[in-house]
């Protein structure tokens, strides 16, 4: 359950969209059919785990994130001020990205900023998976079924999500 940092990555395996993208070869072979493009990979992987909206995890920086807390401390999102707690894998997500020169997680690969080609890396990902109407958005819903069905509340998900009203959840 996400609550105690062991919230699974594919609870049903094999039986929905997601489960079919994360485990199929397209997901394993494709930092390689970008050139190495393991920017997208690893902020697709962080959507998947946290649940956060696409421009939270783009515009991530490592001053976010509380590793010593488990959590993402996130000073203006679409909401205002939040937090996002973090499962024992997204931690370990975390951890194990190389950390340059640039205050973002997630780099921009040419110029300063963050990275900005999620949307066509993703449009090349799930073309290969055939998951057409995937989005990345998508991830966000996926991450919330997935947390509602490993025995977490709505209440609590929707927190999580940064959700205002339970229903919305």
């Amino acid at each position: 359950m996400l609550s105690r940092g062991n919230f699974p990555l594919n609870p049903n395996s094999g039986q929905t969209p997601l489960a079919k993208f994360m485990g199929s070869p397209p997901w394993r072979d494709f930092p390689t059919e970008l050139g190495g493009a393991l920017v997208a990979i690893s902020a697709i992987r962080a959507l998947v785990l946290t649940g956060a909206r696409k421009s939270e995890i783009l515009g991530l920086r490592w001053s976010d994130i509380d590793f010593e807390n488990s959590g993402l401390h996130l000073p203006d999102s679409k909401t205002g001020r939040k937090t996002i707690p973090l499962a024992v894998a997204a931690l370990e997500l975390f951890k194990g990205l190389l950390r340059g020169e640039s205050p973002h997680v997630f780099p921009a690969t040419k110029g300063e900023g963050h990275y900005v080609g999620l949307p066509k890396a993703w449009a090349k990902l799930k073309k290969r998976a055939g998951l057409d109407d995937v989005t990345i958005h998508t991830l966000r819903h996926s991450f919330a079924s997935f947390a509602v069905a490993g025995g977490d509340s709505l209440i609590l998900v929707g927190k999580v999500l940064d959700h205002v009203q339970t229903r919305t959840t």
